[in-house]
């Protein structure tokens, strides 16, 4: 009469936890996922830009082909280099001073036979240039004064903020 086994050996159990890790570790831990960061979007970008140590020293940003590539310098002496920002700023409007508080639609021309849809000023510490952004209906006011972007209904309300912005700091002899 044969004896039956009804159980695993221990070697045989050995074995198989081996053969789980070794798939787990392949499967799971042997590959790096690669995490994108979101897309800064215009209520975003203000914070993205000052929590950057990239951003520190100050210089410009700009963002080429529909915002989808953007490039910083530090100085008006050192080439663009690529940054790895990501924004969402697709078919937005930008909006600049042009003659005492009056804003209009503005213009930056081409890089490297791109267009160049957004350009800023960048100050120390990532703060940028108080600047108006229409995307999707409403007027963002990013930058400045106010560490929070702010949105509105109209350019004229967008304006006034801004220019209420820099009354206050003329007043109190604050910088960005």
């Amino acid at each position: 009469m044969r004896n039956r086994r009804s159980a695993f050996t221990l070697i045989e159990l050995i074995i198989v936890i081996a053969i789980v890790g070794i798939v787990y570790y392949i499967g799971f831990e042997g590959f790096k996922l690669i995490v994108r960061p979101p897309a800064a979007t215009l209520k975003t970008l203000a914070k993205t830009l000052r929590a950057s140590p990239a951003f520190a020293e100050g210089g410009t940003l700009m963002c080429l082909d529909r915002c989808r590539t953007c490039y910083f310098r530090k100085n008006i002496s050192e080439n663009f280099e690529k940054i790895g920002l990501r924004t969402s700023l697709e078919n937005s409007v930008v909006y600049k001073e042009e003659s005492a508080g009056y804003m209009d639609e503005a213009t930056f021309g081409r890089y490297d036979d791109h267009p160049i849809c957004l350009s800023l000023p960048v100050y120390r510490g990532g703060i940028l240039a108080p600047t108006v952004i229409k995307k999707e209906g409403k007027f963002y006011l990013i930058g400045g004064f106010s560490a929070q972007t702010r949105a509105f209904s109209s350019l004229s309300q967008a304006n006034e903020a801004r220019n209420a912005d820099r009354e206050t700091l003329t007043q109190t002899g604050a910088f960005f």
